[in-house]
């Protein structure tokens, strides 16, 4: 091409205009010759409850052209009384029958080669075929400036990765240095009554990686700087105590428990709701665990119980807060003391609507849960500032530097941020997870020997978030 040609090009814009059919896999759209967007779309669940079906979907548009894809919407129409109930890292819109979906503030533009993600739970009266989807988005191509300005953020990026992970200003110290631990209006203290930040690591499915829960390995991180560790029991999932086998569930969280104990860490037990969406499912389960596991454990300062971990399609004020009413006093008759963390709605993220309609006891914190590449800090710290406005102490007992479902990333200029942010604010964090699980939230690399634990066994994720500990 020409000079002249070249300059009359630049900083041209087209519009592509994309349907796709909600399905598992990718579709390759060309727009003037070049391979344009593609679209992932999923239905990851389904299912039914209070009389409804419901459904969880997520949509990803990853940009494979050389040009920026600016103010992306995804439209589709809803059956007849249908409506979305929870949606993240977008904005709905209703435009006569169809549902517009729009960019959150953070990622309005998709560079080259990136991603962006949104999802959304669909309310449905009768069964839901899935609906037929129109992306549009604003492609423009690259000029010699906004290439440059590109080239020079990517490179800052990847300087302030190579820099320590945040600010390090807590002592990582663990039960015998703080004892036993209570919430102060929205600070969690220890026994002297000064405020303690603990920060560690989040063992990964019990019954699936156990032996990255070994005293080698708690061992290891106390040594990066970790004061607490949690014991991840999954409830429904295969061999989850609700679904599998319930005695070695459970004797396979105790000895993580104790291993943990003994090396002077506080620990969460942690009843690990996930695919089951509604605490309420197996709350005699849960009632019975927790007398008994509190009872185990009463009187010991380390122990520190969540009650649930993320629930998910369902409601705080007629679900989540009775189940939590109901489960707290069980604890509270063998451990009186000890600190209870609640899990909100939306996977717990929705600590804002839960500090609207509190809970009646004491020593409590509500669990704020993200991951770098989804919640990014701009769109989501505002939950976090509602909820301490309103007096609830906040406990991050599950993050991670991927996507929520743990691929894609690591995103660590996101992750400092959150870090960052975290440690002005006091709050206590764990990160997910202690698994050589091939995602890249896991901390060790595929086919890591739990006990010749090495640097180089480390994954990307690993590193970045043993750097983080490392600050005493």
């Amino acid at each position: 091409m020409k000079e002249s040609n070249k300059k009359n090009t630049l900083g041209r814009s087209w519009q592509v205009l994309l349907w796709v059919f909600l399905f598992a896999g990718f579709m390759g759209i060309t727009v003037h010759g070049k391979e344009s967007l593609e679209i992932n779309a999923q239905m990851h669940e389904q299912w039914e409850s209070e009389g409804a079906f419901w459904a969880k979907i997520a949509i990803t548009i990853c940009n494979q052209t050389d040009a920026a894809a600016k103010n992306w919407k995804i439209i589709f129409s809803l059956p007849e009384g249908g409506e979305i109930q929870d949606i993240w890292n977008g904005q709905e819109n209703v435009m006569e029958e169809n549902i517009i979906i729009t960019a959150a503030s953070y990622n309005t533009t998709i560079h080259e080669g990136e991603t962006a993600e949104v999802g959304f739970i669909i309310r449905t009266a009768e069964k839901m075929e899935l609906p037929q989807v129109k992306v549009t988005a604003d492609m423009e191509e690259r000029t010699e400036e906004n290439f440059s300005k590109g080239y020079e953020e990517k490179k800052v990026q990847l300087q302030n990765a190579e820099k320590k992970a945040h600010s390090c200003d807590y002592d990582g110290k663990g039960v015998s240095v703080h004892g036993q631990l209570r919430v102060e209006g929205t600070q969690l203290v220890d026994e002297q009554g000064k405020p303690v930040v603990l920060h560690g690591m989040s063992s990964h499915g019990m019954a699936w990686y156990p032996q990255f829960t070994s005293e080698h390995i708690l061992e290891s991180i106390r040594e990066k700087g970790a004061n607490i560790f949690r014991a991840a029991m999954y409830t429904a999932e295969d061999g989850g105590y609700c679904e599998g086998n319930a005695q070695e569930a459970k004797q396979l969280t105790f000895d993580a428990v104790d291993r943990a104990i003994a090396l002077d860490l506080y620990v969460v037990i942690d009843w690990h709701i996930l695919s089951d969406h509604t605490p309420q499912l197996h709350k005699e389960e849960a009632l019975e665990f927790f007398a008994e596991a509190s009872e185990r454990y009463a009187g010991n300062p380390a122990v520190i119980y969540e009650i649930c971990n993320e629930p998910n399609g369902t409601d705080w004020g007629s679900d989540i807060k009775p189940y939590a009413m109901e489960v707290i006093p069980v604890i509270r008759k063998n451990s009186p003391d000890a600190v209870v963390l609640v899990g909100c709605n939306t996977w717990s993220q929705d600590v804002d609507v839960a500090s609207m309609d509190k809970l009646d006891f004491e020593n409590v914190m509500y669990t704020f849960h993200f991951y770098a590449g989804t919640h990014m800090l701009d769109a989501f710290c505002g939950k976090i500032e509602t909820a301490l406005r309103n007096g609830c102490g906040i406990f991050v007992s599950e993050w991670g530097t991927s996507r929520a479902d743990g691929s894609n990333g690591v995103f660590l200029e996101e992750s400092h941020r959150w870090l960052d942010y975290l440690d002005e604010k006091g709050i206590s964090w764990i990160n997910w997870s202690l698994s050589d699980k091939e995602e890249s939230s896991a901390a060790f690399l595929p086919g890591t020997d739990s006990e010749g634990l090495g640097e180089e066994d480390l994954s990307e994720s690993g590193r970045f978030v043993f750097d983080a500990l490392n600050c005493n």
